[in-house]
């Protein structure tokens, strides 16, 4: 029993209480009258003589009735409520949270926070058995996307191997998408019967997650605090928060790792930090982290200079032990200082000669700087595609032909755009006036650099986007790039971690060729393409992201902190390696084209610094570690009828005292 509002109830018992029995120990004050004889009146003359304003204490009932009273309403203004078990509900959802801070030991030697949840929950699974009844739960867990372990099932055993075969990640928790999935569970697992069922979401973790408003709506939510005891300080940890490297411009043989170090304490740490080349130590250094003050985590920017003259991995290590091991090493490939290679694929019988529009783009790319550009017809391309001879680093552009099959690597068409998901286009083109308006997003990274104000096309291949994804993994990410009255003439598609950027109008139909914004799209656009979109310029993932690989076989095992096979999609020689949930460096098999090596940091500071909040706050609400929102049964209503109650009785006995 717990009181929500304790100061109410307490101020008005003092205040109302002692007035209750200041009214039975004060004497009542008569009026004096002159009669003519007491005689019938035997108590009188003895009261009368007592002059004290003050009478005994003494037993009544009306007393009790009155007391009971007044504190049953001091009592309801307290707001007295009740906690139910964790376990509570018709049906129990039990949600783990498996994010990097969850493989933190908060004690040395102990158990990690995952470990100690998965315990909490066999005492749930327990709980739900008992009393002759055998509720149902479901397991799910979630990092960085949520996954059903177990559907809806009373059987403990099954329950309890859902719970040992969750595993730890290094990702970060999107707790918003595990309680709508969660939710989602909920309603397909309900038969119609069962529609006035509860249930109860019962989170695991060590509350470093949110959640907004609509994931939260409809849902009982229970939070089990997994992490150090109230009021002790979180473990002790320093973890590698931020990690880039670059060549130098003037020796690309010279790498710079710029790196960034925090700390959970304020106080001034030092720890030392080595970086290796490729497996091989190449300097070591003690660091000092210092607090900027107004409640900031010591933290420390380094800078270390290596020889790295080919492909190589940099890694930075904190050597010194703490509560999470994780995020002590971080690593990032580091590619062959070269520029990444274009290759242009033309219509067969077609060269730069016959062909005015073809020239000026050879011309454009070869003005670029350190740009090395290819040519070749479509022929030839078909017969490197067959012979797996396409890299996956180049980008190739497709001057009036359509990418088929699609390379492995990014690609840009004109005039012939390639068959994607999510995109339809007519089979012939539609006449555009020389007048025409085109839209294109201005602070776009492709075409922020551009003016296309004196752009003139004379036809172009109508098209509509009929499916897109954010996340660009089963569907396309579509953006349009330039949007004309008709629909869209120049797009960006991101789909399974490739760039491909799609026209469709052929450059011999537009003056664009012999505009100044061709040439500085093209260098916008290449290298825009050069990188994954993933990696970037840091040479590193995050956990959970996905890869895409190029394969000589039909599959290919990776080996690193978890054994992944890539599998590859029908005559494609591309496919996708991932999710990648924990960190370190995974490496390809000598067959693999690219990539050699995958590099997944924590790189964190929400999970390096370990947070565990005492309450959890969701959609502006905050639940206490072991509580949840609608478990807390006021019980004050009931109070104030009981009182009601009293009060009829205490207006009874007054009416028989009166009439006797």
């Amino acid at each position: 029993m717990i009181f929500l509002q304790p100061w109410h109830g307490a101020i008005a018992a003092a205040l109302v209480v002692p007035a209750v029995l200041l009214l039975y120990v004060l004497r009542l004050r008569r009026r004096p009258l002159r009669v003519s004889s007491s005689l019938f009146w035997p108590t009188a003359p003895s009261d009368a003589q007592v002059n004290e304003p003050f009478k005994r204490l003494h037993f009544s009932w009306m007393l009790l009735l009155h007391l009971l009273i007044v504190l049953l309403l001091c009592a309801a203004l307290a707001r007295p409520a009740s906690r139910g078990a964790a376990g509570d509900g018709d049906r129990v959802v039990l949600l783990f949270d498996v994010s990097a801070s969850m493989d933190a030991k908060d004690e040395p030697g102990g158990p990690t926070r995952l470990e100690r949840a998965k315990m909490r929950a066999g005492e749930i699974i327990d709980g739900l058995s008992r009393g002759g009844t055998h509720r149902a739960a479901a397991v799910l867990a979630f990092g960085a996307s949520p996954e059903i372990v177990e559907s809806f099932t009373a059987s403990a055993p099954a329950l309890r191997a859902a719970v040992d075969r969750i595993t730890q990640t290094d990702e970060a928790g999107d707790f918003s998408s595990a309680l709508r999935m969660a939710r989602a569970l909920v309603a397909s697992s309900f038969e119609e019967a069962d529609e006035t069922a509860s249930v109860r979401v019962v989170l695991l973790s060590d509350g470093g997650v949110a959640a907004d408003t609509d994931s939260l709506a409809g849902v009982d939510l229970r939070f089990e605090r997994i992490a150090s005891p109230l009021g002790s300080p979180a473990p002790a940890n320093i973890g590698i928060t931020g990690l880039g490297s670059r060549r130098d411009s003037a020796d690309p043989a010279i790498v710079r790792v710029f790196c960034e170090i925090l700390a959970n304490t304020f106080e001034t740490t030092e720890v030392p930090v080595s970086v290796a080349v490729s497996g091989q130590v190449a300097g070591r250094r003690l660091v000092t982290l210092l607090s900027e003050g107004d409640g900031q985590p010591a933290r420390a920017a380094i800078t270390f200079e290596v020889s790295a003259p080919t492909e190589a991995i940099i890694t930075v290590a904190i050597e010194s032990a703490d509560a999470l091991a994780g995020d002590n090493v971080a690593s990032a490939l580091v590619t062959s200082p070269r520029t990444p290679p274009l290759l242009v694929v033309h219509r067969d019988g077609v060269t730069p000669a016959s062909d005015a529009s073809l020239w000026l783009l050879t011309e454009a790319l070869a003005e670029l700087p350190g740009a090395e550009v290819g040519i070749i017809d479509q022929t030839e391309y078909a017969q490197r595609a067959a012979r797996g001879l396409l890299r996956a680093d180049s980008t190739v552009i497709f001057h009036g032909v359509r990418a088929d099959p699609l390379p492995p690597g990014p690609s840009i068409g004109f005039g012939a755009p390639p068959s994607l998901p999510g995109l339809r286009v007519a089979d012939e083109p539609a006449a555009l006036s020389d007048r025409t308006s085109f839209f294109w997003p201005r602070r776009h990274p492709l075409m922020r650099n551009i003016s296309l104000d004196a752009l003139i096309v004379a036809s172009a291949l109508p098209a509509e986007v009929t499916a897109s994804s954010e996340d660009g993994v089963n569907t396309p990410r579509w953006t349009e790039l330039l949007l004309g009255p008709a629909g869209p003439l120049m797009l960006l598609c991101e789909w399974q971690g490739v760039k491909r950027v799609v026209t469709t109008f052929d450059l011999a139909s537009s003056n664009w060729p012999m505009l100044p914004a061709f040439a500085i799209f093209l260098a916008d656009v290449s290298a825009a393409m050069g990188d994954d979109g993933q990696r970037g310029e840091r040479g590193w993932l995050h956990p959970g992201a996905f890869v895409p690989v190029t394969l000589s076989q039909p599959t290919a095992a990776f080996t690193g902190p978890a054994s992944l096979t890539a599998v590859r999609r029908g005559n494609d020689r591309g496919a996708i390696l991932g999710p990648l949930r924990r960190a370190g460096v995974y490496l390809a098999p000598r067959d693999v084209a690219a990539p050699h090596a995958v590099a997944v940091n924590i790189a964190s500071a929400s999970e390096s610094l370990l947070e565990s909040p005492t309450a959890l706050r969701v959609s502006g609400h905050e639940i206490e570690g072991g509580t949840s929102l609608s478990e807390l049964r006021e019980h004050w209503p009931r109070l104030l009828q009981i009182a009601a109650l009293l009060l009829m009785l205490e207006w009874v006995v007054f009416a028989r005292g009166v009439r006797v």
